[in-house]
């Protein structure tokens, strides 16, 4: 199938040029190879956007947090999808619809620039890969310390995670603790490869996340029904939350 009405300016002047879009190749599946272990999709796309949240758990430490706390969540959701939106097109662009051997390999990147002659940008993108993923252990580091200190606060667990540092006035035991158990983690999981290891340390993460979120929608608005500020938008909000949430759960299990 093909659409046309493109415009593009050549000689001073304005001429039709035809888009050409071929639908056969548009398709939500994509090939696996054996070796490399897969994750169920649901898993896999719940496995990007889970994080955001993770604002919440600075709100004590955050400037006018009834505001920036649900705007950096929501922003942070929807920036992330437009990214990974425009980075498989451009991806795909790249390597010239040849989407089977970016479902083939272990390093898309790699094979994407070796594919434009660019072989020193696959390693540059990478570069850049390993400090996005730093800033994400920061961040996850953040939340759980955070997490940690605010449930020993409430007294859920030893009275030391409540503590901060004299100078820094970070969770400072909360923070020691959450880096241990991250270096335990990786360090376990290391005799696995880092593919396998990757595979069943997102797999796991992400179903214990997608607990919570379920459990969230249903408790948010029993939580603002104490509060007497439930409405029907909330109901909604919950109701389509707690939907999504089943059928990402079933659909990866069955």
């Amino acid at each position: 199938m093909t659409t046309s009405g493109a415009l593009a300016r050549t000689a001073g002047k304005r001429t039709s040029s035809p888009i050409l879009i071929d639908t056969s190749k548009c398709s939500f599946s994509y090939p696996k190879d054996p070796a490399i272990p897969q994750q169920p999709e649901g898993i896999t796309s719940t496995t990007w956007f889970r994080g955001s949240e993770s604002a919440a758990t600075l709100a004590r430490e955050t400037r006018d947090p009834a505001r920036n706390v649900g705007l950096a969540v929501t922003m942070s959701a929807l920036l992330a999808g437009l990214f990974f939106v425009a980075i498989t097109y451009f991806m795909v662009l790249g390597i010239d619809d040849d989407t089977r051997a970016l479902g083939e390999s272990s390093a898309p990147f790699i094979a994407m620039t070796q594919r434009a002659g660019l072989n020193a940008a696959g390693t540059a993108m990478y570069f850049g890969a390993l400090i996005s993923g730093l800033a994400c252990l920061l961040a996850s580091l953040n939340a759980a310390s955070r997490l940690l200190f605010s449930m020993a606060r409430y007294g859920y667990l030893a009275r030391a995670l409540a503590t901060v540092h004299p100078r820094h006035r970070t969770p400072a035991p909360a923070v020691l603790l959450s880096v241990t158990v991250a270096l335990v983690g990786c360090l376990a999981t290391l005799p696995l490869g880092p593919l396998e290891a990757f595979g069943f340390a997102g797999t796991l993460a992400t179903f214990g996340f997608l607990a919570v979120y379920f459990l969230i929608c249903l408790a948010a608005p029993l939580d603002q029904f104490q509060a007497g500020t439930l409405t029907a938008r909330h109901l909604l909000i919950s109701g389509a939350g707690t939907l999504m949430m089943t059928f990402v759960i079933l659909g990866s299990v069955w």
